[in-house]
Parts: structure tokens; sequence; C-alpha cells
């Protein structure tokens, strides 16, 4: 895998504790991605990405419409607004931030961060889009139906660590999605009519 950006800035970042403890988790992960549990949880965790996420938040809307329930609607709505916000700003992110995924370090020298480094998929870890997009609509959920909070943090959890041994993300992306995907619901929240 080769790194094909001039204009990157290498971050000092290989001694901190916190990265390496990082990196060790996300190099252990995947040496399970062969085994079945974790292709059929990686499967699962495709949801997260952002055609069937989109999809899923635009049908809430639409049965909303449909059965005339304004308030299911509304939540739909909220929902796709908050993942859309949440894919735009980790797509922001994901352009200035080169990390490479850990299921390529084998093939790189090493695990480098750095500003303005390539803009493709193998060196885009930073932060997850799936945790960005699942948090945001986790967040949608929980806003508008609070009893319904705790199952969907739990189930969005649950897909966003089974994709781990796929050497995707480390856990520091998942973590920096979660925020990203949390800042986008708040910002939502904040602006639209429809809360």
């Amino acid at each position: 895998m080769e790194r094909t950006e001039q204009n990157e800035v290498p971050l000092d970042i290989e001694d901190n504790p916190v990265v390496k403890a990082d990196v060790a988790v996300a190099t252990e992960m995947t040496r399970y991605k062969d085994h079945p549990v974790a292709k059929a949880a990686a499967t699962v965790g495709e949801i997260l990405d952002q055609p069937p996420l989109f999809t899923a938040c635009g049908a809430v809307v639409a049965w909303g419409l449909v059965t005339r329930d304004r308030e299911l609607a509304r939540l739909g709505a909220n929902m796709l607004a908050s993942a859309v916000l949440a894919t735009w700003i980790k797509g922001g992110i994901k352009s200035v931030v080169a990390r490479p995924r850990p299921n390529i370090l084998p093939e790189v020298d090493g695990h480098e961060v750095s500003l303005m480094g390539p803009n493709e998929g193998p060196w885009n870890s930073f932060p997850s889009g799936h945790t960005a997009g699942g948090m945001a609509v986790a967040r949608a959920i929980a806003r508008a139906r609070p009893e319904l909070g705790p199952p969907a943090y739990a189930a969005l959890a649950a897909l966003v660590v089974a994709r781990l041994p796929e050497g995707g993300h480390y856990p520091l992306d998942l973590l920096a999605g979660a925020v990203v995907g949390a800042v986008a619901e708040a910002a939502v929240a904040r602006v639209s009519p429809l809360t």
C-alpha cells in the first residue's frame, strides 16, 4: 500500500501509551477476522453503512407519513438529518487525517498518523463513519423516545464493536465516531423545527 500524498504532516503520537494500546487492541482483534462469528457480525454491522442507514431513516419517515403519525415522521426526519450531518462531518475529518486501517498495517511501514496524507479508503480509519451515523441515529431515537435509548445504544455498541475484527478501525476511531455522531445529533436537535 503506497502513500500518495506529498503535503502530509506526520503527527508525533506513536510513543503515546493510549495510541500504543489502541493499535495493540486493533491488531489483536484482526486475528479473529476469519472466525465465522466475526464474519457474520461484520455483515450485520453493514446496516450502519450510509445507504442502509439512510434508507432505514427514510423508511421511518415514510411509515410515519403513511400512518399519519406526525411524531414518528418527525423522529425519522431528525434521524436522517442527524445521520447526514454526521456523515458530512466525518467526511471532512477523514479528508484531513490519514491513519492506516489496522488491516493494512502488515503492508505499510508502521502505524503513522498524519495530516493531509492520503485521502483513500485504506488510509481513512479515523473516525469511524459507521459509528458516527449510528450514534447520530441512536441519539435522535433516545431524544424522542427515552425508553428506546438504552436498547438503541446497546445495539449500536454491539454493531460497532463486532466490526473490529475485520480490521477497518481502531477503538479510538470508534470513540471519535461516537463523538461526531453525538455532536451532529445535538446540532440537528438545536436547530430543527421538528424537535
